[in-house]
């Protein structure tokens, strides 16, 4: 594919320089990384995936609730949905950790059942001033011993311009991370508009699709007794374009790898239009195209 002039904007870029390191930074001054606008994508691309893999795992994890003996599911309350304020009403479960609001609905089957198909959201409620989700509608499908698809598709109040097929599957966390049930590895491909990208001529799509599963774990060890596990990848590969609604022949082509995980995050082999380079806590080395 012919790569045409960069259209990620120096506004995007600028604005997630704050949220980074400084080794995002020229040792002599503020010039930003030449992959820096690929990692932007990387990291929110990330947060997306992520964002779809804690809703999923809410609602597996309250199909092991349900299906636990009564004797069980103090425990199991304790340790996977600790003060989570769980109702339920018309087969319809309300599941409220620190200021956000999930609404989980269950079929007849468990979710660890080839065939069972449950729904679930996750909503902004009105009485939080910030609050850590965005208004999102997912269909999670068991298809075999501790795998499912999930799929987001674009509703009218949810996903908005955004929409995903995974297939996941899910192995023991281990105790680093004692409320979280699985770690998972994920599949699939997606499409979405970054969200923050405030001017005029900035409609930018992202198209993403995983070339080696990603391995997501909770993004912090130890118990959160009110908040949801977060996830971050620390394996695998994905492959990203970005365009633009307005001059649609103009794309941006992004490749990340995830090399090693570390204390202090992930290091990643980022190629942004021939550019590469590698993230690391050590710094970065920069390989320019021929």
């Amino acid at each position: 594919m012919n790569i045409k002039k960069p259209i990620l904007s120096a506004a995007l870029i600028l604005a997630a320089i704050s949220t980074f390191t400084s080794c995002i930074i020229e040792e002599s001054g503020y010039r930003p990384k030449p992959t820096l606008a690929g990692v932007v994508i990387y990291n929110n691309t990330n947060s997306n995936i992520s964002s779809v893999l804690e809703i999923a795992d809410l609602a597996i994890k309250l199909d092991l609730y349900l299906t636990s003996p009564e004797s069980e599911k103090a425990g199991i309350s304790a340790k996977y949905l600790p003060n989570y304020g769980m109702t339920q009403s018309s087969g319809l479960w309300t599941i409220r950790p620190a200021n956000n609001v999930y609404v989980i609905k269950p079929d007849s089957k468990s979710l660890h059942t080839v065939g069972a198909k449950w729904e679930a959201r996750a909503e902004n409620p009105a009485y939080a001033y910030e609050s850590q989700i965005t208004p999102l509608f997912v269909v999670i499908e068991c298809t075999g011993e501790k795998a499912w698809k999930v799929t987001v598709s674009e509703k009218p109040g949810y996903n908005d311009n955004f929409a995903a097929d995974y297939t996941i599957t899910g192995s023991t966390s281990g105790a680093l991370y004692p409320n979280s049930l699985y770690e998972y590895t994920v599949s699939g491909s997606g499409n979405y508009m970054p969200y923050g990208v405030d001017f005029i001529r900035d409609f930018l799509s992202v198209q993403y699709s995983i070339k080696t599963p990603l391995k997501f774990v909770p993004r912090f060890t130890g118990n959160y007794s009110n908040i949801i596990p977060q996830y971050i990848a620390v394996k695998g590969k994905i492959e990203l374009f970005v365009s633009d609604d307005v001059l649609s022949s103009r794309i941006d082509h992004i490749v990340v790898e995830l090399i090693s995980q570390t204390s202090y995050g992930v290091n990643k082999i980022v190629t942004f239009n021939g550019v590469t380079e590698t993230w690391s806590d050590n710094g970065i080395t920069t390989t320019w195209p021929d």
